[in-house]
């Protein structure tokens, strides 16, 4: 009999001891896995538009290569967009285009107007799209470390190295 109850006891212990490790792995899980930044990813969201944006500014400018570059930029960027979205949608967060354009920055545009009326609004456009994107991809590459979500990390990894590429064919241009 006194074996029985040793091995009752045991088995006590050991399936209390996976009870608990089963529900300690749960409650790591949902507070620390696969965590998303959503706050972090709008505001990824309305840098996107910007650029875009800035982007779209490019009929201006008067030399093709840097006109390429721009229009190569909205397309790409637009598309990381896209995706970025659907992202962020499937995680209960819609956004609609006044929410997209609250970092739209006035001051860029004044500037691009000063620089069409002195005749460098190439130089001055390449610089602010430079800028625009430089900007873009600190962001990506700051939301990509705050993340816990691999889907989310791979996503702003393809993305930051879409910007690197979008970055050479417009200092290309120079």
């Amino acid at each position: 009999m006194g074996g029985g109850n040793f091995l009752f006891k045991l088995a006590v212990i050991i399936g209390g001891a996976v009870v608990f490790i089963v529900v300690a792995a749960i409650i790591v899980n949902v507070f620390f896995g696969s965590k998303t930044n959503i706050d972090e990813l709008v505001g990824v969201a309305q840098t996107q538009s910007e650029v875009i944006r800035v982007s779209a500014l490019s009929s201006q400018v008067s030399g093709q290569a840097l006109r390429n570059a721009a229009e190569s930029t909205q397309q790409t960027v637009g598309s990381q967009q896209q995706a970025l979205l659907a992202f962020l949608k499937t995680h209960g967060r819609t956004l609609k285009e006044k929410d997209l354009a609250l970092k739209k920055n006035t001051q860029t545009d004044q500037t691009l107007r000063s620089a069409q009326q002195s005749n460098t609004y190439d130089i001055v456009f390449m610089r602010t799209l430079q800028t625009e994107l430089t900007d873009y991809d600190r962001s990506l590459t700051t939301a990509s470390k705050n993340t816990g979500n691999l889907t989310e990390r791979s996503l702003l990894s393809s993305q930051h190295d879409d910007v690197q590429t979008l970055l050479k064919q417009l200092n290309a241009t120079q």
